[in-house]
């Protein structure tokens, strides 16, 4: 399920959010959401009537971590930026193929 919402909001976003308890954090570290955000104390506590139990921790924070949704597009984004370079900074323009199939 994760792996098909961040397949299809890469193309519009550049970040997902999740939110957990305690419990779940490294299921979530596991699938590259690695970037700890922020913690909001008593979340279940204070936003759920009854006592919430992920097998026998009882919820009471709630932990946000992120993941880079266009962090592999971001670094062929930058070799693709570093062939149109040369090293000297002078810009060099590639020939299409479709240049050098009418030759």
């Amino acid at each position: 399920m994760l792996k098909y919402l961040t397949d299809n909001y890469k193309q519009k976003y550049k970040k997902m959010i999740v939110g957990t308890s305690e419990n779940n954090i490294p299921f979530y570290v596991k699938l590259g959401f690695d970037k700890y955000e922020k913690t909001i104390k008593n979340f279940f506590i204070d936003n759920y009537d009854e006592e919430i139990w992920d097998g026998d921790l009882q919820c009471i924070d709630m932990y946000y971590y992120s993941k880079e949704l266009r962090k592999n597009e971001n670094i062929n984004n930058r070799k693709k930026l570093k062939r149109l370079y040369n090293i000297d900074g002078r810009r060099i323009v590639p020939i299409s193929n479709e240049i050098m199939s009418k030759k």
